[in-house]
C-alpha cells in the first residue's frame, strides 16, 4: 500500500512540475521581440490574400499542362458489352458461316480513335502561349501585393515605434511634473515658496497624467493593429526593434526614370495583357482559315465475348476540314476510308456549309483591337505618370528632411530657453510660470521632432515603394 501513495506521488509531481515551470519561464521570458524582418515574414506567411493569388497561380499551371496536351494527339477508349433475353422463336436468325441459328441477345463493341491536329495556323501554340503569360499576369499580381503588404506592415511598424517613442517622452514628462511638485511644495514649506506655484505644479501634473494616458491608449491601438496584420494574439505583450536611421536618399530624374522603368511592375504586366491580347487575336483569325485534322479509329463489335475469333473490325482513317469563310458561316468537312475485316474497304466524305450559325468572331476581333489599342495607350503614359509620382515622392521626402532639420533647431532652442529661463528663476529674475511654460514647451518640442523622424521615414518608405524598390527588405 505504501508502495501504491509512493507511485501516485511521483506520478502528481512528474505532471504539474513541468505545468509549473513552464509557466514560471513564460513570465519571466518577458515580451516577445519582433524586428522588422521579422514582421514582414509573419505579415507575408499569414496573409490571406496572399495565399489566394499563389492559388491562382497553381490554376495557372495547371491550364498551362492543359494547352501543352492539346498539342499531342488525343486519344479515346471505348468498351461496350450488351446483352437481353427473349423467348420467342420469331427473333431467332441464320448464321450461313457457322451453320447454327441463335438469337441475337448479346453484343458487344470496342474502339478507338486518335486524332492528331496537321495544320490549324499554330492556334494551339498561341492558346499556350497565352497561358504562359495569364501565368506571368499572375506572378506580378503576387510580387505587387507582396510589396502591398510590405509597405502596410512597415507604416504599422512604424506607427508603433512613433507612439512608444512618444510614449516615453510622456513618462519623462510625467516623472518632471513629480519631482517638481515636491520641489514645490518643499519650497512652501520653508517660506521660499507660495502656494501659486503648487497650483501651477499640480495642474501641468494632471495635464501629464492625461497626457501619458492618451499616449499608453495609442500605443495599445497601434499594437493591436499590428498583431492584427500579422495574424497574432492581440492581447500579445511585444516589444519592436527599432530601425537603425539611414542616411538621405538622393536620385536625379535619369536614375528615377531607370529605376521604374526596371523595377515597376506596372510595366510589365501592361505589356503582359498586350501580348496575351494579341495572341488572342491571332486564334480568332486562325479559326476563320482551312483547319486539317488526322484521325483514325479502330472498332471490333460481335455477338458476344465469348465469339471473339468471329466478330467484325474495322479501320477507318482520314482528314477532316474546318473554316469560316464568310462571317457567321462556318464550312465543315471530311474524307475517310472503312476497311472492314481486311477485305472490303468504303470511301466516305461529306462537306457541310452552315450559312449562318451564330458564330461571328468579328465583334471578339473588334474587342480584342480596341483592348490592344487602350493597353498601348496606358503604356505609354504610364512612364509619364509614375514618373510624376515619383518625382512628387521625391519632393515630399526632401521637404520631410528639411522640416526634420529645423523641428530639430526648435527643440534645440526650446531646451536652451527651459536652462535660461530656471536660470532666471533661481535668480528672482522671472516667474515660476515662465519655467512651467518653458518645461511645456519643450516637452512638445520632443513630441513634434519624434513625429518628424518618423514621418521622414514614412516619406522614405513611399519613395522606395513609388520607384519599386520596396521589396528589398535590406534597404530597411
Amino acid at each position: 500500500m505504501v508502495s501504491v501513495k509512493y507511485l501516485l506521488s511521483l506520478l502528481m509531481v512528474m505532471v504539474f512540475v513541468p505545468s509549473l515551470l513552464a509557466n514560471t519561464e513564460h513570465s519571466v521570458s518577458g515580451p516577445m521581440i519582433l524586428t522588422l524582418d521579422d514582421c514582414f515574414r509573419m505579415a507575408l506567411e499569414t496573409d490571406t490574400d496572399l495565399a489566394i493569388a499563389r492559388m491562382r497561380l497553381d490554376v495557372c499551371r495547371e491550364k498551362i499542362g492543359a494547352a501543352r496536351r492539346k498539342l499531342w494527339p488525343s486519344l479515346s477508349l471505348a468498351v461496350s458489352d450488351n446483352s437481353s433475353l427473349t423467348d420467342s422463336s420469331e427473333y431467332s436468325q441464320y448464321d450461313p458461316s457457322t451453320g447454327q441459328t441463335y438469337v441475337p441477345g448479346e453484343g458487344f463493341q470496342t474502339s478507338a480513335h486518335v486524332t492528331y491536329p496537321l495544320f490549324d495556323h499554330s492556334a494551339r501554340i498561341a492558346a499556350l502561349h497565352i497561358e504562359r503569360e495569364n501565368d506571368r499576369i499572375a506572378r506580378l499580381d503576387i510580387d505587387q501585393l507582396r510589396r502591398d503588404i510590405i509597405r502596410h506592415t512597415f507604416e504599422t511598424y512604424l506607427a508603433v515605434l512613433e507612439r512608444k517613442t512618444e510614449l516615453i517622452v510622456r513618462q519623462e514628462q510625467m516623472t518632471q511634473a513629480g519631482e517638481s511638485l515636491k520641489i514645490a511644495e518643499e519650497r512652501l514649506v520653508q517660506g521660499s515658496g507660495i502656494p501659486y506655484e503648487i497650483l501651477l505644479e499640480e495642474a501641468y501634473l494632471a495635464q501629464s497624467e492625461a497626457a501619458l494616458s492618451s499616449a499608453h491608449h495609442a500605443v495599445n491601438q497601434a499594437s493591436r493593429t499590428l498583431l492584427i496584420l500579422l495574424h497574432h494574439d492581440i492581447d500579445a505583450n511585444v516589444d519592436l526593434t527599432p530601425i537603425k536611421p539611414s542616411p538621405p536618399s538622393t536620385y536625379d530624374t535619369d536614375t528615377i526614370r531607370r529605376l521604374i522603368r526596371t523595377h515597376r511592375l506596372e510595366f510589365q504586366r501592361t505589356e503582359a495583357e498586350i501580348a496575351s491580347y494579341e495572341l488572342q487575336s491571332k486564334i480568332n483569325r486562325a479559326s476563320r482559315l482551312p483547319r486539317f485534322d488526322l484521325f483514325a479509329n479502330y472498332s471490333r463489335q460481335g455477338t458476344g465475348l465469348d465469339r471473339w475469333d468471329d466478330s467484325d473490325e474495322s479501320i477507318t482513317a482520314g482528314i477532316s476540314l474546318r473554316f469560316s469563310p464568310f462571317r457567321d458561316s462556318t464550312v465543315a468537312g471530311s474524307s475517310h476510308r472503312e476497311w472492314i475485316n481486311d477485305l472490303q474497304f468504303m470511301q466516305k466524305s461529306y462537306l457541310s456549309w452552315d450559312i449562318n450559325d451564330g458564330t461571328s468572331i468579328r465583334s471578339d476581333e473588334l474587342d480584342l483591337a480596341i483592348a490592344i489599342r487602350k493597353r498601348r495607350a496606358e503604356l505609354d503614359l504610364l512612364s509619364d505618370h509614375i514618373l510624376t509620382e515619383a518625382l512628387s515622392a521625391l519632393e515630399e521626402y526632401q521637404d520631410s528632411l528639411i522640416y526634420y532639420r529645423a523641428v530639430m533647431k526648435t527643440r534645440d532652442a526650446a531646451e536652451e530657453h527651459h536652462r535660461i529661463q530656471q536660470r532666471m528663476y533661481e535668480l528672482g529674475i522671472n516667474q515660476f510660470k515662465d519655467v512651467v511654460d518653458a518645461r511645456a514647451e519643450l516637452i512638445e518640442a520632443r513630441i513634434d521632432l519624434t513625429r518628424a523622424e518618423y514621418a521622414s521615414e514614412q516619406y522614405r518608405m513611399n519613395l522606395l515603394y513609388t520607384l519599386g524598390l520596396l521589396d528589398n527588405q535590406e534597404s530597411f
